[in-house]
């Protein structure tokens, strides 16, 4: 009895788990949240997981959704409260907050097939395309990685989610399907808000091409009804549904939305200045960023050398080489075309570049690479010209496999370097000790550094994760890029319980004006560290020599 598909589909999800849940255990959930963002996630899912304990589950969810006394989160609705739901249910934990992002990734991948299936009714093609999606490096990065809980990764998986809906509704033809896709971008929208800046575009170009084609054919005789007209009604309905469902989250956001996106990232100095430190300013930088950035680190070698080896085999196998786009195909090449370049021309217009989001291109990518393989593989040849789609889905898939397995025995940063994130733990511990042993709740911690160990919400997050209790420390000094004068910076170590004055132990040549201003200060803030506080512990990482103060 041949072995259905899916089941190979569904024991490479059991498999990639597997490995998953080993490399966090092994990596990850032990150590620091690094990379900033993902620590403002944890602590906010963290704090909505323990108003569900202490307060009851619906009061504690409405709490983390900002219908209570928290505001509400600025980048995306769901993230931290799914998770914190997770953690009702499982345990809190990193590992259960990181089930998330693998979630998402199997939903892709299921998402991928079947519309693949749909379209070529061939698995063997199918497994190609999913073999092709599991060389890419987008769950690898340390940053916005299936091991890093940020909503970009989440995004990522739900935007090629939404893409592959779209071509299984054969663009909009199917009504259920159109409103299965619509669903999943205005989801999308309100797990990162950001993306309604690439999924509206993309939806609004749709429904102006359809208008356009609807009304040039409209004194058109014609013994058959126009393809365009129940087009434009599934896209209308889909819409509707669409909107009912996202309007309402965005409606709750919006104050803090706004705030967030407008007065602080678009109008603010940060982008300018992150734009010169990490050399985007000049407008090559700046056009050739996100290209390179995708092709090196979220596509990735493999996945290009892949591409190029089912290309070569197909060639050799069948000679000439040509690709037979059908009227359909070329229409959803463009659709992918779209969903590519919109959200490559929005993030490349903001001059504040980050690779961490880089990712959304690489489902259009991918798509893209798929329906160009169907073109060569449906030009007009050889009887026998199917005869090698299996054996490409077989090197599609061990491909893809083998990148799994080897990226998942890779060690993190943690690991690498073990005695310092360990020296870094307990370093938490003693200010979360002091904290408790001097009754200081919602201690002000100054720190004089952007290392991301440093944070406050990480510092936040592993005592919960490590102890099971909220500290609840807050920024002092170090809470934007800005420079900050000699009286505001005394002002602030005056107001603070811990002070974590980190010096560079090498000079650096880039630096922000923050970091400009703290080096002009040191010999003051050393002076007044001195005389107003303790010293309680000091350590050396690679980079820094930090020494942790408290008040008298």
């Amino acid at each position: 009895m041949p072995v259905s598909p899916w089941l190979i589909v569904f024991a490479l999800l059991v498999l990639q788990f597997c490995l998953f849940r080993r490399y966090v255990a092994r990596e990850i959930a032990w150590a620091y949240p690094a990379h900033f963002d993902q620590a403002v996630y944890l602590e906010r899912s963290y704090e909505t997981f323990d108003a569900m304990t202490h307060e009851g589950f619906f009061h504690g969810l409405a709490q983390g959704a900002g219908y209570e006394k928290t505001p509400p989160v600025p980048n995306g609705a769901l993230l931290h409260v799914q998770a914190a739901v997770l953690f009702y249910f499982f345990g809190p934990g990193r590992t259960s907050a990181l089930t998330l992002n693998f979630f998402y990734f199997a939903l892709f991948q299921l998402a991928l097939v079947e519309t693949l299936l749909a379209i070529t009714r061939r698995w063997s093609f199918a497994l190609i395309g999913l073999g092709l999606l599991l060389t890419t490096r987008a769950a690898f990065q340390s940053t916005a990685g299936i091991a890093d809980f940020r909503m970009d990764f989440g995004a990522f998986c739900l935007f090629g989610i939404f893409i592959s809906l779209v071509l299984r509704s054969r663009l909009f033809e199917h009504l259920g399907w159109s409103i299965a896709a619509l669903l999943a971008g205005g989801y999308t929208i309100a797990f990162r808000f950001i993306t309604a800046a690439y999924v509206i575009p993309i939806i609004g170009l749709g429904l102006g091409a359809l208008i356009i084609l609807r009304v040039a054919r409209r004194d058109e005789k014609v013994t058959s009804p126009p393809v365009e007209k129940p087009r434009l009604r599934n896209l209308l309905i889909s819409v509707c549904i669409a909107i009912g469902f996202t309007a309402p989250i965005i409606w709750h956001h919006w104050s803090a939305l706004f705030a967030y996106y407008y007065r602080f990232h678009a109008t603010g100095l940060d982008k300018h200045i992150r734009a010169t430190l990490f050399k985007t300013a000049s407008p090559i930088a700046s056009l050739t960023y996100y290209p390179r950035t995708v092709a090196l680190h979220d596509v990735g070698p493999a996945f290009f050398i892949l591409t190029a080896a089912l290309i070569a085999t197909v060639w050799l196998w069948k000679k000439p080489i040509a690709f037979n786009f059908s009227r359909r195909t070329a229409v959803e090449i463009l659709f992918v075309l779209a969903c590519a370049i919109i959200p490559l021309a929005v993030l490349t217009w903001d001059a504040d570049k980050n690779a961490a989001v880089g990712s959304i291109l690489v489902a259009p990518v991918l798509w893209l690479v798929i329906l160009a393989l169907w073109g060569l593989l449906t030009t007009p040849g050889s009887a026998g010209q199917w005869r090698i789609v299996p054996a490409l889905a077989a090197i599609a898939l061990i491909t893809g496999l083998a990148v799994q397995i080897i990226s998942y025995t890779r060690h993190s940063e943690f690991t690498r370097d073990r005695a310092q994130t360990l020296q870094i733990l307990e370093l938490y511990d003693r200010i979360d000790s002091m904290a408790h042993a001097n009754s200081w709740q919602h201690p002000a911690i100054a720190n004089n550094s952007f290392a991301d160990f440093l944070f406050s919400s990480a510092i936040n997050v592993s005592i919960y994760e490590r102890h099971r209790h909220v500290l609840g420390a807050h920024e002092e000094l170090a809470t934007d890029l800005i420079a900050v004068s000699p009286g505001q910076t005394i002002d602030e170590l005056s107001h603070s319980d811990f002070a974590l004055i980190a010096w560079p132990r090498a000079e650096r040549s880039v630096q922000s004006p923050f970091q400009r201003s703290m080096e002009s200060q040191r010999v003051q803030i050393d002076a007044h560290c001195a005389s107003h506080f303790r010293k309680i512990d000091q350590i050396r990482t690679k980079d820094f020599d930090i020494t942790l103060f408290a008040r008298n």
